[in-house]
């Protein structure tokens, strides 16, 4: 509803903020949830199937449960490490290609099919597909490859939008700024003090 009724928040800046809060908050969710089945359940599951010592079926599951819930902490550290270069980084370049289309304007559904925020929209989409895929996958040291190339690729087009949210605001303060130099000389010269060149 922020989008739709607030054209307080109209800088590339406000979209770059709300975009990584909202990734941040969708990343926390999903580590939760892929804790949980691919970290504790499948832990879990796979040492009480197992059973690897032959154990009765209490000292089983106490065992089964340590074991899962080392696999879950390690899936939250593993996904911990790389949370600002996912969902955080890839929903702001989105919010931000978005605000740099809506500006001061209300949200139309039009402004999602405008070219601007189109090309800019696409990179989050492309850096999120090519993480899932199974392309650059290794084991080991060079199971960084994808993660370092992705983090590059992304905080690139964010500091990008961040360099244009500052020029954005910028040229808003210049323009403000002309327009109350502009106001003191028309005071000036109405009430027939000198007006002073500009230089």
């Amino acid at each position: 509803m922020l989008v739709v009724r607030n054209t307080k928040y109209r800088y590339i800046l406000n979209g770059l903020v709300f975009g990584a809060a909202i990734g941040g908050g969708f990343g926390a969710f999903e580590t939760a949830g892929y804790s949980f089945s691919d970290g504790f359940f499948d832990g879990f599951l796979t040492y009480f199937l197992q059973n690897p010592h032959g154990e009765e079926v209490k000292k089983l599951l106490s065992h089964a449960l340590i074991y899962g819930y080392d696999g879950m902490i390690t899936l939250i550290h593993r996904r911990s490490y790389y949370a600002l270069f996912m969902h955080v980084a890839w929903s702001a370049i989105a919010a931000g290609a978005l605000w740099r289309v809506k500006g001061a304007n209300p949200f139309r559904i039009g402004m999602l099919f405008d070219p601007r925020f189109l090309r800019t929209f696409f990179v989050p989409v492309l850096l999120h597909m090519f993480w899932n895929s199974p392309l650059l996958r290794f084991q080991g040291a060079l199971g960084l490859i994808k993660p370092i190339l992705v983090a590059c690729i992304g905080w690139y087009v964010v500091l990008g939008l961040v360099q244009e949210g500052m020029r954005q605001i910028r040229d808003e303060q210049l323009s403000r700024t002309r327009m109350e130099y502009d106001k003191t000389q028309q005071v000036l010269t109405t009430t027939g003090r000198f007006r002073m060149s500009i230089q």
